[in-house]
């Protein structure tokens, strides 16, 4: 167990104590994920600033965007034909 947090006859902890200890874990918490981040960004050979990653993005959605024309006009025509059939 961490010392500082510990309650020992001597000195008791305060709220202020404990406060001041959050804040300084706070830091430690942001200071460490900015090196992770930093990190991730450092290995990944694909990161979100390369264009390869975009134009990727681009045909994905051109492609999600014509199959959902296709089924949309492929249901249209079923639709037309129940209502000939009558």
């Amino acid at each position: 167990m961490n010392k500082q947090l510990t309650v020992n006859h001597l000195k008791k902890l305060e709220l202020a104590d404990i406060k001041q200890r959050k804040q300084e874990v706070l830091t430690e918490i942001n200071l460490q994920k900015e090196v992770i981040v930093y990190s991730a960004k450092r290995i990944s050979p694909f990161s979100s600033n390369t264009n390869g990653g975009s134009i990727f993005k681009k045909v994905g959605t051109g492609i999600a965007l014509f199959d959902g024309a296709m089924m949309g006009y492929k249901i249209i025509k079923k639709i037309k034909k129940l209502f000939r059939r009558k």
